[in-house]
């Protein structure tokens, strides 16, 4: 028996002791605070506590572990946590994962795991018939930010299939992508790293209502046609980090269509509406998209991280990333066995797609209907609650995301930043800050299918404690 494998017995005594251990974690998450009081240097030396030079104290080690990850995390399981959609993961998800670890399936090759990869495919696929693409091709990715990097390196090799081969230097004229001033940062990173630059970002303000100006943005297309640019892609937001808003994706991609533009909706957050027949037309229109991008480690309540790239274009993922190396033969008929490595920016990862294809066959399309629609009531809950406290709601989205202040705040802005840390000082809730039209707010977001009424409750005691401390 190799060291590295442990004892039989001993690794079925630590396996029942982890995973008691962590049940108890997962089972009273409303028991503990949601953030601890932290210092820094409390944390390195509690890190270089645990010694490098081996132990055979295994479930020693592995508590001190787990007491460091509950002592010093920001609890984003615990049903107060209205913060940067982090949910509980829900039970069959984290087995999904746990399965994974032990198989430790090869997802680059199709021949190495073909259950694994025909079960990511078969989920890309059924996505795309409920975002109405007739074909859907796509690709697992560790987050949302490898999504929207994968969906602007096949707008510029659709636009200019040269740079494959010869790089953004053969670009002649410089490539521009257009997205709101609310859009998330990683499409600047993207055109960062392919080279683009972040020049090649025009940053396109909102309208009253939080969405891309359209007028705006329309207005700028036509300035950078005019400057000699090469307006390339569009991104829509369906659910914005700050506030939730979702874009209005007909008109931008009636936009799209006049200017030949490559249009991604970036619904990382958003998209999961798709489920919902009650609210999936918020999508209107999405069905005209390129290509989306979509998070089931945000409102599918899966572990960190799993997201993925889906587009109605069936050629454009392998025209972007076919390569062919000595190692890597080809499996086949490429139409009936996807080589991931081919169609995705990755090679060797992790098989992503388990612990929501574990989940949707567990509880069902209309298991996550039910969630997604029953985290939508709880905001419209709290956003009664809120204003029936004299709070003045300042976004105006049809999802989970509220935004809102007081008359007290809004006489000193300032303080809504002590406000915020007084609350989640108490331990039982979480919020943030986040800016509205320049002026600050506090920002909490409904993704966690295991809030009650009576945590909505403690929040909004929270904060009205707080608003009478400041008065």
């Amino acid at each position: 028996m190799s060291l590295y494998d442990l004892p039989k017995n001993e690794r079925q005594e630590l396996i029942n002791f982890t995973t008691e251990y962590l049940d108890n974690i997962y089972s009273h998450a409303r028991d503990r605070n949601v953030a601890p009081l932290l210092s820094p240097q409390e944390v390195k030396e509690y890190v270089k506590s645990i010694s490098l030079e081996g132990s055979t104290d295994y479930k020693s080690t592995v508590q001190k572990v787990i007491e460091g990850l509950e002592r010093y995390a920001v609890h984003t399981h615990h049903p107060g946590y209205f913060g940067l959609f982090n949910p509980r993961p829900n039970a069959m998800s984290v087995i999904g994962d746990y399965v994974t670890a032990v198989m430790n399936p090869q997802m680059a090759a199709w021949s190495h795991a073909p259950f694994a990869n025909e079960v990511e495919r078969y989920v890309i696929e059924e996505f795309g018939k409920r975002f109405g693409f007739e074909e859907a091709d796509g690709v697992f990715c560790g987050g949302g930010a490898e999504s929207n990097l994968t969906a602007v390196q096949c707008a510029l090799n659709y636009h200019f299939p040269i740079v494959s081969s010869k790089g953004v230097l053969a670009i002649e004229k410089r490539p521009m992508i257009y997205c709101s001033s609310e859009s998330h940062h990683s499409i600047v990173k993207a055109a960062r790293t392919i080279g683009i630059g972040s020049d090649s970002v025009k940053s396109i303000g909102v309208a009253q209502n939080l969405r891309i100006d359209l007028a705006k943005l329309e207005a700028e297309i036509i300035k950078d046609k005019e400057r000699g640019y090469k307006p390339f892609m569009v991104v829509a937001t369906a659910g914005t980090t700050g506030s939730g808003a979702i874009d209005d994706i007909t008109e931008i991609a009636d936009l799209s269509e006049e200017y030949d533009l490559w249009m991604h909706v970036d619904g990382a957050y958003g998209a999961a509406v798709i489920v919902s027949d009650r609210h999936k037309s918020l999508l209107h229109g999405i069905h005209r998209a390129d290509s989306v991008t979509m998070d089931f480690h945000k409102w599918f309540s899966v572990p960190m991280g799993g997201s993925s790239f889906i587009t109605r274009d069936p050629k454009i993922l392998f025209q972007t990333y076919n390569i062919q190396t000595d190692y890597m033969p080809p499996d086949g008929d490429q139409t009936t066995m996807v080589d991931p490595y081919l169609h995705s920016i990755q090679w060797s990862r992790r098989f992503t797609g388990l612990k929501f294809y574990l989940s949707l066959v567990t509880f069902g399309w209309s298991g996550y209907e039910e969630m997604i629609d029953a985290d939508i009531a709880k905001s419209h809950l709290l956003r009664k609650m809120l204003t029936d406290s004299g709070w003045v709601i300042k976004n105006a989205s049809d999802i989970t995301i509220i935004n809102f202040s007081h008359p007290v705040l809004e006489e000193e802005p300032s303080r809504v930043r002590a406000l915020v840390d007084r609350v989640v000082e108490k331990g039982k809730s979480w919020v943030s800050v986040y800016p509205i039209h320049g002026e600050p707010t506090i920002r909490a977001c409904l993704s966690n299918y295991a809030t009650e009424e009576s945590d909505l409750i403690t929040l909004v005691d929270s904060l009205n404690d707080g608003i009478r401390s400041l008065s």
